[in-house]
């Protein structure tokens, strides 16, 4: 196959050479409002770093237990526009609300919302197990996001997600928040747990991870929930127990 280059003759040679080492001023002209901007476009970037190192800083000297979550939020403009709320009074953002978006922001980078099937299926594998419910729910209430009504962007009583990616939990020392994660069969891996104010449905053996060793399962059955005729319960669970 020939090839479709265009042979470079001498003359464009020399062409070149003589642009390159005499340039006209239109051409020096060019190439200094390019050096210009490229010089702007670094000193934004450099300045909007440094932004984002004090936001991380400030919130880590306030919140010192978040400071993994701090650290590990990818989102750096709404970490610092919160911080810039927070800091000018442009919002009434509370410190449990402030701690809230932190913490939300680094498992909604690795987590979705859940939706009812996600804790139906874990339910579902739990009571055919022996496992029995500790409380029932008959409004949705503050568990809309069960549905997928996931406007709240605070964790009020408890708060569903589904892990979708490496969990590191660290405890949350602080906040009215309890915040409840399915981990889907095989993946994630969920680093830290059991951890204070995070509580784990793992599908892999339909197991209850509590906030700790000690913590009593927290299973809420909905009286929405409706498994039908064909799930059937052994008996004969009860006896191995």
């Amino acid at each position: 196959m020939e090839s479709t280059e265009q042979p470079i003759t001498l003359d464009l040679r020399v062409e070149q050479i003589k642009r390159e080492k005499f340039p006209s001023k239109a051409e020096i002209a060019e190439r200094e409002k390019l050096s210009k901007k490229e010089e702007i476009k670094q000193n934004e970037w450099q300045a909007r770093e440094a932004r984002i190192r004090d936001a991380r800083k400030y919130l880590v000297s306030k919140f010192d237990d978040l400071g993994f979550y701090i650290k590990h939020i990818s989102d750096e403009d709404l970490l610092y526009n919160v911080l810039y709320a927070y800091n000018q009074g442009l919002k009434s953002v509370g410190d449990d609300e402030l701690r809230s978006t932190i913490v939300e922001r680094y498992l909604l980078e690795r987590c979705r919302p859940a939706r009812l099937n996600d804790y139906k299926h874990w339910l579902m594998g739990y009571l055919l197990k022996g496992g029995e419910p500790t409380r029932f729910v008959a409004k949705p209430g503050l568990l809309d996001c069960l549905t997928g009504n996931f406007k709240s962007n605070r964790f009020i009583d408890e708060h569903f997600l589904v892990a979708e990616k490496n969990l590191n939990l660290v405890p949350i020392n602080e906040g009215p928040w309890k915040i409840i994660i399915p981990v889907p069969n095989g993946q994630p891996i969920v680093d830290g747990a059991p951890a204070k104010g995070f509580e784990l449905h793992l599908m892999d053996g339909f197991k209850y991870v509590g906030e700790s060793k000690e913590s009593e399962p927290d299973v809420p059955y909905f009286d929405w929930i409706k498994f039908g005729p064909k799930v059937e319960f052994d008996p004969k669970v009860l006896e191995k127990r």
